[in-house]
């Protein structure tokens, strides 16, 4: 009897020894996230880098890994200081350095060691700092009240962070997903070009902003021959004023204008005070709102992993870049390509004068003369000569003259095809005049020598 109940003890024993292992104590501590087992963090991975017909770079300076490889490649463990504690964050996969228009991936890490299934409802990502830096879209409040239990210390905080939709983990499951994008800011924008054409120049007029809440030095605006090195102040506006020869304003280099920074800081969301101490919420690299079934509360946030070792973390850089915007001329270009004959100036292409001549017709002239329908003389006398003789061809040629199918040209009008058409016209009529004139004369030869022979005979 008694070996039977030993044996049922160490039996519960075992059981109540495995449900603690695998059994996290957020909840029975009151959602103490030091008993916490449902770990989590994130990482930045680029998405995307722009393109460079509007940003120039220089790909050597950028920094920071692929969302393919990282989505690919990264393990939960590998990103974390498992030696030390589930919730200390490595240094990795947490830092970029690239231009403007690149897109930042946030990445998601999670892992279930709590023995049952846990409900993520919301996830809160910090974004202190780096509002200079990046361009946030949406889902990203600028006073989120975060109130959190760590080691029976409460903390808060009220700060910058982006609000995204959870998950539902099962046990002992782990994995990532893409949680948001953000993309890097231009430090300077172009918010305005002016233009106005006073006699032989183009004055232009540029707004510059600072988008920073830093100063920038060293700004280089360039424009086609024309370049300058600014200092803006945080959060204003520059102009620049410069003027460019009408000449000048269509030539390629004033297609675009060039705005060169180079900014030295790095702006970061975290920043760990002490080794191996977890003594301040702004060293959490996310938060977790759990609705697990079982939890005695509606919603309660908890921590996931946190920065160690007296260092900074998820940080955001600009690399050195040149942003590119096309300047749109107000000097439109003549396009239009001369004739021959330019009415206006009595040039030719190459410039040499075209001396006035009456018997030489304006290009005008020309068109009229070739549309004309006008019969040019020697009409009547083509008529007589048709009507003696009726042949059709002439005939049809006379018509086509009335009509204007067949022009004459008048003295200094050179028209190769038509001239052909009429020389043959006229050969034509010439060759029959000659031979109706030969014909007559022989004719009345042959009348005069039938009336000698005739003669001749009877005497």
């Amino acid at each position: 009897m008694l070996s039977i109940l030993t044996t049922a003890f160490v039996l519960l024993f075992n059981f109540y020894a495995a449900t603690k292992i695998f059994a996290d104590d957020y909840y029975s501590s009151g959602n103490d996230s030091a008993y916490s087992e449902m770990y989590s963090t994130v990482a930045y991975g680029i998405g995307s880098l722009p393109d460079k017909e509007t940003v120039d770079y220089a790909d050597g300076d950028i920094v920071g890994t692929s969302t393919q490889t990282i989505m690919n490649e990264v393990l939960f463990d590998s990103i974390i200081n498992t030696s030390i504690s589930y919730m200390s964050r490595k240094n990795t996969y947490s830092s970029i350095v690239a231009p403007p228009d690149t897109y930042v991936d946030v990445i998601y890490f999670y892992k279930n060691a709590t023995g049952h299934d846990v409900n993520i409802s919301q996830i809160a990502v910090p974004y202190r700092n780096i509002g200079n830096v990046v361009r946030f879209t949406s889902n990203v409040l600028d006073n989120l009240y975060m109130n959190v239990t760590y080691s029976s210390m409460n903390y808060t905080d009220i700060n910058t962070y982006g609000t995204y939709d959870g998950l539902r983990v099962p046990s002992g499951d782990s994995g990532k997903k893409v949680i948001a994008t953000i993309p890097i800011s231009y430090a300077v924008s172009l918010m305005r070009v002016d233009t106005n054409v006073n006699g032989e120049n183009v004055e232009v007029s540029v707004l510059l902003l600072n988008n920073t809440n830093s100063s920038l030095h060293n700004v280089v605006y360039r424009h086609g021959d024309y370049s300058t090195d600014i200092d803006i102040e945080p959060n204003a506006e520059y102009i620049i004023q410069y003027t460019i020869p009408v000449q000048d304003v269509n030539n390629q280099e004033y297609n675009q204008i060039g705005i060169h920074v180079d900014e030295s800081s790095s702006y970061c969301v975290l920043t760990a005070s002490r080794a191996n101490s977890w003594i301040d919420i702004g060293t959490v690299s996310v938060f977790n709102l759990r609705n697990d079934d079982e939890s005695p509360y509606d919603y309660s946030w908890s921590t996931g992993s946190w920065l160690q070792n007296s260092r900074t973390n998820f940080c955001i850089k600009r690399s050195a870049y040149e942003s590119l915007h096309q300047f749109v001329s107000p000097v439109e270009e003549n396009t239009e390509t001369q004739d021959v004959l330019d009415d206006n100036t009595g040039n030719t292409n190459n410039g040499d004068p075209i001396a006035e001549d009456n018997n030489n017709p304006t290009t005008h002239d020309v068109i009229e003369e070739q549309t004309s329908t006008e019969i040019l003389g020697a009409t009547t006398e083509v008529e007589e000569i048709v009507e003696e003789d009726g042949e059709e061809i002439l005939q049809e040629v006379v018509e086509g003259i009335k009509k204007g199918i067949y022009t004459l040209p008048k003295t200094g009008v050179v028209n190769t095809k038509k001239n052909t058409i009429l020389m043959l016209v006229v050969l034509a009529v010439e060759s029959y005049l000659c031979y109706s004139l030969y014909k007559e004369i022989r004719n009345r030869n042959a009348s005069k020598n039938r009336y000698t022979n005739i003669r001749t005979k009877s005497s």
